[in-house]
C-alpha cells in the first residue's frame, strides 16, 4: 500500500467520523435539525410563538450576533416573561425558536441548550447552561 493509498484511506476514515458525529449530534438533540423559526412578535394572534417545550435564541437584528440562548417548557411564556423583565426588545432583537421534539425530556432540552451556548458563546448568558428547573 503506498503513501497516497494510506492518507485515501484515512481521510475516507476521518470523514466518516465527522458525518458520524454529526448525525448523533442531531439524534441526540432535543430538536429537529434545520433552521429554526425567527419572530420579534411576542404577544397576541399574530405570534408564531406555540405554547410548547422548545430551545430559543435572542439574536440582533443588526449584527445578527446570537445575545442569549435559553430552553423552556412553554416558549410563548417564557418570551413574554423576558420581555417584560427587559431582557428581550423585539424592536432590537428577534427571537430564534424551535420546537422539541415529541418525547424529549427536560435533560434533552438542557444538553441541546449546552451545545448552542457552546457554539454561538451568547454574551448573555452567565453559565454554560444546563442547569434549568427539572
Amino acid at each position: 500500500m503506498g503513501l497516497f493509498d494510506k492518507l485515501a484511506q484515512h481521510l475516507s476514515s476521518a470523514i466518516a467520523d465527522v458525518e458520524k458525529s454529526q448525525q448523533q449530534r442531531h439524534h441526540n438533540s432535543a430538536v429537529g435539525p434545520g433552521r429554526m423559526r425567527q419572530t420579534d412578535v411576542i404577544k397576541g394572534p399574530g405570534s408564531p410563538l406555540p405554547s410548547a417545550p422548545g430551545i430559543y435564541r435572542h439574536t440582533n437584528k443588526e449584527t445578527k450576533a446570537v445575545e442569549y440562548v435559553g430552553q423552556t417548557n412553554d416558549l410563548r411564556k417564557r418570551q413574554q416573561e423576558h420581555q417584560r423583565s427587559g431582557k428581550l426588545d423585539p424592536g432590537r432583537q428577534n427571537v430564534q425558536f424551535s420546537v422539541a421534539r415529541p418525547g424529549a425530556d427536560k435533560a434533552a432540552l438542557c444538553a441541546t441548550e449546552v451545545n448552542h451556548i457552546a457554539r454561538h458563546n451568547p454574551s448573555g448568558n452567565s453559565t454554560k447552561g444546563g442547569n434549568g428547573r427539572r
